[in-house]
């Protein structure tokens, strides 16, 4: 019980100054009364908080649940359950929008890369630079010529 009154009242025996230092913090950070845990996403790691969980596997039960064996990439935690289905669409809604924005990103580094290269291209063309031979196999590579019967 001692521990408990410790815990209720942490400053009873400590200096006032102290007591009004950490009613000051306490406004300045609020602290919520009661902490009651939120759901997860699906997408989400308990572990680690990575919002990268993926599915590994999954099987529709008779009920319309869904078991699935999810996995986080980022500290390789497994995890197993059973959920209701619209949390799975949920998942999968997420998955499919990370997807396309991982896609728009890749399509968006593919056209940048390849302007730089047209760049680079047109500037050693313009200067001269460029000639028949830079687009040969390079020296000694075997040149594969018709032969006459």
């Amino acid at each position: 019980m001692a521990a408990f009154s410790v815990l209720v009242h942490p400053y009873r025996e400590v200096d006032p100054r102290m007591r009004s230092a950490a009613r000051q913090l306490a406004r300045l950070v609020p602290v919520p009364r009661s902490v009651r845990p939120r759901l997860l996403d699906l997408s989400e790691c308990p572990h680690c908080a990575s919002p990268y969980v993926q599915p590994t596997d999954g099987k529709a039960l008779p009920d319309g649940r869904v078991s699935l064996t999810l996995r986080c990439p980022d500290c390789s935690a497994w995890m197993s359950g059973t959920f209701s289905a619209e949390r799975v669409r949920e998942l999968d809604r997420e998955l499919s929008l990370g997807r396309a924005a991982l896609r728009a990103s890749y399509e968006r580094a593919v056209r940048v890369n390849m302007a730089r290269e047209l760049h680079a291209l047109a500037a050693g063309l313009a200067r001269d630079l460029i000639g028949p031979d830079d687009f040969s196999r390079g020296p000694g590579a075997a040149r594969t010529r018709p032969t006459s019967p």
